[in-house]
């Protein structure tokens, strides 16, 4: 106990641990993680509290635990999401919501099991067959007229990180006064409870789960290059771009639009994770050539790193960094 006669980090943390253990709904490997999880201090971190979902969704380390990114707290959120569906009627379940992910470890298996579990609960869902950036989850959502959007990322936090973003009809992240009825349904839900009652294939094959895959990129890679604003296909040929996805979802996107776009000589480089990094992760002989290098962030939205040539080679006095975060 506390010196105010409530329960501490540890003791709160003891509790929902066996809580997990005894569950009848935790499956038999996240208990064997949880049986070898015997520091105090890593159990409190793991269950003294629920992972937060606010206004920016939801983001944490993966593992097990009440206060971790998993299956059981993925569930508990998605289910929320179906309520809060519900409750504006039956259009809204049967407008559905489209899924995409980022390429993290355990980012296609959360998108998967947020399908199973919307499409269990009577949601149409279109689920991205590979990973996607952020931005074409905001297209697919207002081209395919879907009520919500689930994203599953953790932005530019660092790899044992994984978490969720939900999207309104308009492809915009939710803003305040809309995540407060939609927190309030997920907070309503147990996080230890039923299972999905269906499985996977077989949603799929009833038609309550689609998949988004080439015919929907190649659209949305012509519908971006239709507001190029540099027609002259010569002057793209001369001009040779470095591209780095950052180990990103840009990678596929990216470079197919630079190619049908024109531009010659682009590559992508194994740069490293973060900005810092940025300049240093890309081959001597790339930096050499490169008219103009671009780097985007996992989800290759705004977390970019542009920089252009000046002098006769790759920063001071040669590639001049144009990124301001």
């Amino acid at each position: 106990m506390s010196e105010h006669g409530l329960p501490d980090a540890k003791e709160t943390g003891r509790v929902n641990r066996q809580a997990w253990l005894d569950s009848p709904y935790i499956d038999e490997v996240t208990k064997g993680s949880i049986r070898q999880m015997t520091d105090e201090n890593d159990v409190a971190e793991a269950f003294s509290q629920d992972l937060a979902f606010g206004t920016g969704g939801m983001r944490g380390v993966m593992g097990p635990g009440s206060d971790r990114m998993n299956l059981y707290t993925v569930r508990r959120a998605i289910l929320g999401v179906a309520r809060w569906l519900s409750q504006s009627g039956p259009v809204e379940t049967l407008r559905g919501a489209a899924i995409a992910c980022d390429t993290r470890h355990h980012s296609q298996e959360f998108a998967r099991y947020a399908a199973l579990t919307l499409a269990d609960e009577g949601v149409t869902v279109y689920l991205f067959d590979q990973p996607a950036p952020t931005p074409v989850l905001s297209h697919a959502i207002r081209r395919l007229g879907c009520a919500t959007g689930v994203v599953i990322t953790a932005s530019h936090n660092t790899k044992e990180f994984n978490g969720m973003k939900i999207y309104n009809d308009g492809g915009c992240q939710l803003p305040p006064e809309e995540a407060a009825p939609l927190m309030e349904e997920i907070e309503k839900i147990p996080l230890l409870g039923p299972l999905p009652k269906s499985d996977f294939d077989t949603l799929v094959r009833e038609g309550k789960i689609h998949f988004i895959g080439e015919d929907f990129r190649r659209q949305y890679i012509g519908t971006v290059l239709e507001h190029s604003l540099l027609d002259d296909r010569s002057a793209k040929e001369v001009l040779s771009v470095v591209y780095t996805p950052l180990n990103g979802t840009g990678n596929l996107y990216v470079r197919e639009m630079m190619a049908e776009a024109g531009f010659s000589g682009h590559r992508c480089p194994g740069a490293g994770e973060s900005r810092r990094r940025f300049s240093h992760g890309i081959p001597a002989e790339s930096r050499r050539y490169a008219g103009f290098i671009h780097g985007y962030g996992p989800g290759a939205t705004n977390r970019r790193a542009p920089g252009g040539r000046h002098g006769s080679g790759f920063g001071s006095p040669g590639h001049r960094d144009f990124s301001s975060g």
